[in-house]
């Protein structure tokens, strides 16, 4: 009986410390037009910089091409062992100008676990 319950304590335990930790967030966000990266050339998005700014905080700095305005651009990702793939969309239904900016955008994972990832951005469907 003894170890029927310390069995059942055990797994309990193991339950709440690794089986109720709450999926990575992101927040992200988009910055005007960066003169400093030609919008007209390849490639169409790259990343900047990364850093962990704390021990489970992921912050990856880039940037996109698209319209000047009336396009929004969404961000989401995507991990698959030690790829990080970060995804975008531009919503462009309305008028849109018709010149080009390069914009940045900033993905702030947290609750992501800490290890070195291959990290690339790509446009989703």
């Amino acid at each position: 009986m003894n170890k029927v319950v310390t069995t059942g304590i055990v797994l309990a335990i193991v339950l709440l410390v690794y089986g109720c930790k709450p999926a990575p967030t992101l927040t992200f966000s988009t910055g005007e037009c960066n003169a400093n990266i030609d919008p007209y050339t390849q490639p169409t998005a790259g990343i900047l910089n990364q850093s962990w700014v704390s021990s489970d905080i992921l912050l990856v700095e880039g940037f996109v091409k698209t319209f000047c305005g009336g396009a929004t651009i969404k961000g989401d990702y995507q991990v698959s062992g030690d790829d990080l793939i970060l995804k975008y969309t531009i919503d462009a239904k309305g008028p849109v100008t018709s010149c080009n900016c390069t914009h940045k955008v900033e993905y702030r994972i947290s609750g992501l676990q800490a290890k070195q990832y291959s990290v690339s951005i790509e446009q989703s469907e």
